[in-house]
């Protein structure tokens, strides 16, 4: 209290706490708070780690995809599953000023112009021991325009052993309007039967979709962002992390040698070593962030259709169209190729992972569940 209060101006007639009487309690909770032992949301201390999503903000996008018309990942964690319908994934930014609820400035967008049941963005969570029993909450916002049934839905299944829809979990559906709206569903998570349930494959499958039971092919639109899963019945709110923290566990699941916009991770020279009279020379990379396992190696070639490796101590320098062979693990990979350039035990260095130049080559790691 600010100060000195009667008694009597604290109490109503039932002796409990009246309404707006205590100064740093908002009136319309002060006295359900005190009398109940209940504090209203807005008044609890939240700690962190809360949301089980990834990227729920939409801000890592680390494929730089801003517009798409096929399936796959737009930013990073979140699946586009075009499911047979016509539709555009978009990466929005929200105007200075305008932010979604005045915090969220990212957002997706699918605009379909011939609808499909499934169609929608997908979300896929590895961590199911925190969702073994009790309740768990999802909370998002959306806005957007409905399919033909009048409804979206976001489905939440448990897959024990990998199988999509092995255990549903819940099924909602929801209208959206043309302004943003909060939408919350708590649901029971059930439990596995027995730890042999779970192995290395196991997660929980989120989708935000036109309805499965909806066969119309009518236009819609759907814009979603602020998206959280929590254990409990209550939906907190939001929990905003740091971009690099972000980007730091969505680099779990996926990464490459090049940030949307072209800009090398680190360096965008990787050293070389000739190691061998055959013509082969040996080069490897960390990763910034381990990965969830050891994953997909993938790489592709500039503009040019060739990049260049540098010999110190020779002074030479040559151009190649042929790809590195790469063999990744959690913690990096090594890279190899037949290219009978220098002498053996000479070093040098490759351009890489530098999308405003032709001469280069650049990898892409893969670990998505």
């Amino acid at each position: 209290m600010s100060k000195a209060r009667n008694l009597a101006d604290l109490l109503d007639a039932n002796g409990d706490v009246a309404s707006g009487a205590l100064d740093n309690v908002p009136p319309s909770n002060d006295a359900s708070a005190l009398t109940t032992g209940t504090l209203p949301v807005e008044r609890v201390p939240y700690v962190g780690r809360r949301n089980l999503i990834i990227n729920g903000a939409m801000q890592v996008n680390q494929r730089g995809v801003t517009s798409t018309t096929s399936a796959g990942y737009c930013v990073d964690r979140f699946y586009f599953n075009t499911s047979g319908a016509t539709a555009t994934f978009t990466h929005e930014s929200a105007a200075y000023g305008s932010e979604i609820n005045g915090e969220f400035d990212k957002y997706l967008k699918i605009v379909t112009t011939t609808g499909n049941n499934n169609c929608g963005f997908v979300y896929t969570v590895e961590d199911v021991k925190s969702l073994k029993t009790g309740t768990a909450t999802l909370s998002f916002w959306a806005k957007g325009t409905n399919p033909g049934n009048g409804s979206f839905s976001s489905r939440v299944s448990r897959r024990p052993d990998g199988n999509e829809f092995d255990r549903p979990l819940n099924d909602e559906t929801w209208t959206v309007t043309s302004s943003w709206q909060k939408f919350t569903f708590t649901f029971n998570v059930g439990s596995l039967s027995g730890a042999s349930s779970e192995t290395a494959a196991s997660s929980i499958y989120i989708d935000f979709l036109q309805p499965p039971t909806d066969t119309t092919t009518d236009a819609w639109e759907l814009n979603i962002t602020g998206v959280q899963l929590e254990v409990g019945s209550v939906a907190t709110p939001f929990e905003h992390r740091s971009y690099g923290e972000e980007l730091a566990l969505c680099q779990r699941y996926f990464q490459q040698s090049s940030q949307a916009g072209g800009n090398p991770y680190g360096s965008r020279y990787v050293p070389i070593f000739k190691y061998d009279s055959a013509g082969y020379w040996y080069g490897h990379q960390e990763f910034p962030v381990p990965m969830r396992t050891a994953p997909t190696m993938t790489t592709s070639l500039g503009a040019s259709g060739t990049w260049g490796m540098w010999w110190e101590g020779t002074g030479t320098s040559s151009l190649t169209s042929g790809l590195p062979t790469c063999d990744g693990s959690r913690h990096g990979f090594h890279f190899y190729l037949n290219n009978n350039v220098s002498t053996v035990g000479y070093g040098g260095m490759t351009t890489h992972g530098d999308g405003s130049s032709s001469y280069r080559w650049e990898w892409f790691a893969d670990a998505e569940l």
